[in-house]
C-alpha cells in the first residue's frame, strides 16, 4: 500500500510559482488540482503557529489538510477538528496512508471534511 505524492519547493527542486507568489492565485490553483495537502510544520508542537500552507490548502484551495507538527488546539483555532487529519491520529504512517486512499476513492466520505465551511451540505459549492 503506497501513496503517490508530489514534492515541490526549493527543497525539491521544483517550484510551480516563484516564490514571492506563494499566496497568490497561481500557487492556489496549482494546489486545487490536488486532493490534499501535507501541511506539516518546521517544528514540533510550536505554540500558536501554524504555517500558511495549512491555511491556503483548507481555506481557499479547498484541498483537505494533513497536518502535522503544531498541537490540535492550535489547528483547531482556524478549523473545526471535523475538516482536518491529523497524522498523530493514526497509529502508522500505513494507517494514515489507508485512510487517504480510502477518501481519495470515496467522494462522499472526503466531502464530509469540509462540512464545517459549507454548513450542513457535503457538496463542495460555495455557501
Amino acid at each position: 500500500m503506497g501513496l503517490k505524492l508530489t514534492a515541490i519547493g526549493g527543497c525539491f527542486g521544483k517550484a510551480p510559482v516563484p516564490r514571492m507568489d506563494y499566496l497568490l492565485n497561481e500557487m492556489i490553483d496549482y494546489t486545487a488540482q490536488y486532493k490534499f495537502y501535507l501541511a506539516f510544520e518546521n517544528s514540533y508542537h510550536c505554540r500558536d503557529y501554524v504555517t500558511e500552507k495549512f491555511l491556503r490548502a483548507a481555506i481557499k484551495a479547498r484541498v483537505e489538510p494533513v497536518v502535522w507538527g503544531s498541537t490540535k488546539e492550535t489547528y483547531e483555532a482556524h478549523i473545526p477538528a471535523s475538516g482536518l487529519i491529523f497524522v498523530e491520529d493514526y497509529p502508522s504512517m500505513r494507517h494514515l496512508i489507508g485512510h487517504l486512499n480510502y477518501l481519495d476513492r470515496n467522494d462522499t466520505a472526503y466531502r464530509e471534511y469540509f462540512r464545517w465551511k459549507y454548513g450542513l451540505h457535503t457538496g463542495l459549492q460555495d455557501g
